[in-house]
């Protein structure tokens, strides 16, 4: 999935050898197997450039495909510069979220970035997506967290309920876009002055999105919509949760995952 050009200046699969782009210290590749797990082709997908920052939380967290066999890459990236094909983003925070897409040839489709920021400081905060899935329309559907104020894609935002100061506490957000990259609908759950992680998501054919992951809360309550639970004290670090969206994005329900 990934190749550093500084200690690894190629990455080679059955025969076939792949380069960073110039400027690239760190490639994120797609490779296609058939059934057998032979290669059909590989092709690099995004590249990151140095600017100045740190390239050690960067990440490529999950991936998916739609049924036009595009091919969508989902993670975080440090204050730093994506390169895919001729698009380029830059990072305005120390850790944002960022969606990129290539077909099945490697040709670039997409490439997205966003995260969150505070209404009173300049203070910069980590976000990441952290799952990614597609229905049959090609709509995407990721989750992840945030650690701002508020977290903001296409003008469309949410709040974080977690928000202390600039001593942020992760918060989860759940989003679907079109496949051109504009907001369907936005949404925000967790609980007040915890962290919280969100760890996988699902889409079924009829465009409900369910989402699984971890609190911290102990003692505290989880605000999911209309829902809310109050998960008891737990002498460990983390319980658990799945939740369920409808296909425009209202919340279904909420199943807490508690521990003793």
């Amino acid at each position: 999935m990934l190749f550093r050009s500084a200690s690894q200046p190629y990455f080679a699969m059955d025969g076939d050898t792949l380069f960073p782009n110039p400027g690239d210290v760190l490639t994120a590749f797609a490779a296609i197997l058939d059934t057998n797990f032979n290669l059909i082709r590989m092709f690099n997908v995004v590249g990151f450039n140095y600017a100045g920052g740190s390239f050690t939380p960067t990440r490529v967290n999950d991936m998916t495909v739609d049924d036009n066999k595009n091919i969508y890459f989902v993670g975080g990236y440090a204050q730093d510069t994506l390169v895919a094909g001729n698009d380029t983003v830059v990072g305005d925070g120390y850790l944002d979220c960022f969606i990129a897409g290539v077909d099945t040839m490697g040709n670039h489709t997409f490439l997205k970035s966003f995260g969150s920021s505070s209404w009173w400081t300049n203070y910069v905060y980590s976000d990441k997506i952290t799952a990614v899935a597609c229905d049959h329309a090609g709509n995407l559907y990721l989750t992840g967290i945030f650690g701002g104020s508020y977290f903001e894609v296409n003008n469309d935002s949410i709040a974080n309920l977690s928000f202390v100061g600039v001593n942020d506490k992760f918060h989860i957000f759940t989003l679907s876009l079109t496949p051109s990259g504009q907001t369907r609908w936005l949404k925000g759950c967790g609980v007040q002055n915890y962290d919280d992680l969100s760890l996988g998501i699902a889409v079924d054919d009829n465009g409900n999105t369910s989402i699984c992951g971890s609190t911290e809360a102990s003692n505290a309550n989880f605000i999911f919509g209309n829902t809310t639970y109050h998960y008891k004290t737990s002498p460990n670090a983390f319980q658990g949760y799945v939740a369920s969206y409808d296909s425009v994005g209202n919340e279904r329900w909420f199943f807490p995952i508690d521990s003793y």
